[in-house]
């Protein structure tokens, strides 16, 4: 290394003072191959300004630090006079960015390649400085040229750890990829400082270096050892590129191997890059090495590192770095990555239809291909009238997509699709707004109708639709039992047909709600589940209107609704229609819910029917809480036996149960060891006209009723 000068500036009276800091000023110099010489003050330097000094020096900086007339501080770094004026003004801002440690942080998510959710993040280095544009490129540039890697260097590790327990409720329990300077030279308190900063957060970090020189290697893997023994993963960046070799590969063993952009761009076109890349994906597998492809930017890009076995994505196509820590992908990215995935398992190209410029597409045009995607929006476009047709013994490997942000009306005429086990037939993105066109018989297996919460479907037309499931916790139409379901609007005239079995399930509905307006149709539901519903929800209040329907259900479970809330308030009201509901299981309830502390149920105008067999079932109620009960101009059957078994309200006698029935035809038979049909108070019973019969236990019971 050529001879450096260091020039170091001192309170001559107070010279004495600082000879521990001279010493070892003096020493770090000298292990520089370095000379130094303390000049006559101006000024005595700050013991802040005198650690800087030192921090510069150590980490292999060339000083020259004092005071001009002005009183300003002063840096003068040798070798930046050829710089030019925007360069200097630069170096300036660099400077003032590390002094006042003006560093901030973007996050960009790091993906599963095989769910499509975010298994962790990379904190990108970003500069809070205004009026200036300062990248992060330039800002390691000058703080290498004026020997500050170390100020970035501890700045980040520190900086970054602090985000971490500042938003853990954002980041959760995923990983954070904090990237490293190898060749940045610290002072033994700053290694003291980041290492106690990284054991406290080894469960949550890993550490992001570049593969260096061979001439590096002997520190290389004494970073690796540190690292080991500290129990922080490591990551090596950019393989592919520079000095990267299976060699090198070896001797790091990091955790994670990020692929480089470079190998990546345009791979779907370049025969050669797939096999190196594909070599690199098995050599981390036989290793147990997480392999990353890193600067994915199309969805061609992503389909083929899939498709080739890659274990994590990052780049712009599934997420672009934001000062915002994301918790979820784009609802169609998770659905391509996980389409790909699929491909790469079943190890063949996955076929995708959309509809002809028509706006049609036959199905037995497909017949013989395979499993396959039906696309409907590919292209972005809304296209108003979509045309799907079959013939009813041709039976299609299939399912159905309908991006993001798609509008229209789509005809399924005799369409018969067999999806993939605990997957939707057809799959809504978010923001659609979507109608269903039902001709002829149509038929789904396997999988339903996912209607996320910002989408919007209705179902129309004269036809049928039969959907058939069997899996853990099966959905008909609507979502799963951990999420919400857009709006449902039914309005067809034909008759919907929805079969399930499994752990948990919902015929029409979600577990956490959502909006359903039973305007006219159909309806056969039958559930043998665990816990089920017919219509409504798990979790959430539920709201349902029902009015010139015919329904039968058949629910069969342990506990369970087959109208309204497991868990939760349930609003129900029907009009104009027969709705018949058999039940059988452990607790249950016809309408109503479940667990939730109230229900309000109106039917007026309208035909109910509910058969019970089992321990503690209530045809309708709240069974654990307040019901209030309204029946106006209705026909009401209520049959049924069990050991708690129950017409209205709740089995615990101090809920209160609010009955009123009008211009009604009322015909109970239960037979219960309760001894009565309901714990309504008598002041709580208003009956008024009509036909009223009551039978408890094989004998007439009157009720003490307030005629109003």
């Amino acid at each position: 290394m050529e001879s450096k000068v260091f020039a170091i500036l001192v309170d001559k009276e107070t010279a004495e003072e600082e000879n521990a800091l001279l010493s070892e000023l003096s020493e770090k110099i000298k292990n520089h191959g370095c000379e130094s010489m303390v000049l006559p003050p101006v000024e005595r330097l700050t013991d802040e300004e005198a650690a800087g000094i030192l921090r510069r020096i150590i980490t292999g900086g060339i000083v020259c630090a004092g005071k001009n007339i002005n009183k300003e501080y002063k840096t003068v770094v040798p070798g930046t006079e050829s710089l030019s004026d925007v360069e200097k003004e630069e170096l300036a801002a660099v400077n003032k960015i590390l002094d006042g440690n003006l560093l901030t942080y973007h996050f960009q998510p790091i993906i599963s390649a095989e769910t499509g959710e975010i298994f962790a993040y990379e904190a990108l280095m970003r500069s809070t400085l205004e009026g200036i544009d300062i990248s992060p490129y330039k800002l390691l540039k000058y703080a290498e040229m004026t020997g500050r890697l170390g100020d970035v260097e501890k700045a980040t590790f520190i900086n970054v750890t602090g985000t971490i327990d500042e938003r853990s409720d954002e980041i959760k329990d995923r990983l954070v990829f904090i990237n490293s300077i190898p060749g940045a030279k610290l002072l033994s308190d700053d290694y003291v400082d980041i290492e106690s900063a990284l054991l406290e957060h080894k469960g949550h970090v890993v550490v992001e270096i570049t593969e260096q020189t061979e001439a590096e290697d002997a520190a290389l893997r004494a970073i690796k050892k540190r690292y080991d023994s500290m129990g922080i993963g490591l990551a090596l960046d950019d393989y592919g590129t520079g000095y990267s070799n299976v060699i090198n590969l070896l001797k790091y063993m990091p955790s994670y191997v990020k692929i480089d952009r470079s190998l990546l761009e345009n791979i779907d076109e370049y025969p050669k890059k797939q096999r190196f890349v594909r070599e690199i994906i098995e050599f981390c597998h036989d290793n147990n090495i997480y392999a990353l492809a890193e600067g994915v930017e199309t969805a061609k890009e992503m389909r083929a590192v899939i498709r080739m076995g890659v274990d994590l994505i990052q780049g712009f196509y599934t997420a672009r770095p934001s000062e915002e820590i994301v918790d979820t992908l784009d609802y169609d990215i998770v659905r391509e990555i996980r389409r790909y995935q699929e491909e790469y398992k079943v190890g063949k190209k996955q076929p995708i239809y959309v509809p002809d410029g028509m706006g049609r597409l036959n199905l037995s045009s497909i017949e013989k291909i395979g499993y396959s995607c039906i696309m409907i929006g590919n292209e972005g476009t809304e296209l108003e009238d979509i045309v799907i047709s079959g013939y009813r013994k041709l039976k299609i490997n299939a399912y159905m997509e309908i991006k993001s942000n798609y509008k229209g009306r789509i005809t399924l005429e005799n369409v018969n699709l067999v999806g993939e086990q605990g997957k939707p037939c057809v799959a809504i993105g978010e923001n659609c707004d979507v109608t269903f066109i039902l001709k002829g018989d149509n038929h789904f297996e396997k999988g339903g109708i996912l209607v996320p919460e910002s989408s919007k479907l209705k179902i129309e037309g004269a036809g049928n639709l039969n959907i058939f499931l069997d899996g853990v916790c099966p959905y008909g139409i609507g979502n799963d039992l951990e999420s919400g379901n857009g709006d449902l609007v039914f309005e067809q005239d034909g008759v919907i047909a929805i079969e399930t079995k499994g752990n948990n399930g919902v015929c029409i509905g979600s577990g956490k709600g959502g909006k359903i307006a039973l305007n006219r149709g159909k309806y056969n539901l039958a559930l043998n589940c665990g816990e089920g519903v017919g219509v409504g929800s798990f979790y959430s209040d539920q709201s349902i209107h029902i009015s010139n329907c015919e329904f039968e259900i058949e629910l069969a479970v342990t506990k369970g609704v087959g109208i309204g809330s497991v868990d939760n308030k349930a609003k129900i009201s029907a009009t104009n229609s027969s709705v018949k509901c058999s039940i059988e299981g452990t607790e249950v309830v016809g309408y109503g819910t479940l667990n939730g502390e109230q229900c309000d149920i109106h039917f007026y105008d309208t035909s109910i029917y509910c058969d019970m067999r089992g321990d503690y079932i209530t045809a309708i109620a709240a069974l654990h809480g307040e019901t209030i009960y309204h029946q106006d101009r209705a026909s009401v059957r209520l049959t049924g036996s069990g050991s708690h078994a129950l017409a209205f309200g709740s089995s615990d006698a101090d809920c209160d149960t609010i009955i009123y029935i009008e211009d009604s035809d009322t015909g109970v038979d239960i037979n219960t060891a309760c001894q009565r049909d309901t714990y309504a108070k008598d002041e709580n019973i208003h009956i008024r006209h009509g036909k009223n019969r009551f039978i408890i236990n094989g004998y007439p019971y009157k009720h003490k009723v307030v005629y109003d």
